[in-house]
């Protein structure tokens, strides 16, 4: 078990003097993480669309920000109502055993 010390002029942080650049240190990480949400729930409705033509009929009557919401953990710390959007699960579900059904 070894330990390694590091000195102390290392641990502080670095000031940044200009406003403009710590602006966008903390927003950038935000926007690209909300640009990759919505890629994902797009990318989710053009591979249902693709592979199951029920459900991507479906979906094509959804919104995108309606998918994204419905395929957002209730964990995130993000604030959306899941309740109105609960029949999309369920649905899907429902959607996705009767496709798989009539395709045998």
């Amino acid at each position: 078990h070894a330990t390694v010390e590091i000195a102390r002029e290392l641990c502080t942080g670095a000031e940044i003097d200009d406003p403009f650049i710590m602006l966008h240190l903390v927003l950038l990480p935000q926007i690209l993480y909300h640009i990759d949400r919505h890629l994902t729930a797009m990318a989710f409705k053009k591979h249902c669309t693709r592979n199951f033509k029920n459900l991507g009929k479906c979906l094509s009557q959804i919104s995108t920000s309606s998918v994204l919401e419905a395929l957002t953990a209730k964990s995130c710390a993000i604030e959306q109502t899941y309740d109105r959007l609960e029949w999309l699960g369920d649905g899907v579900l429902k959607l996705l055993q009767t496709d798989a059904l009539l395709t045998l």
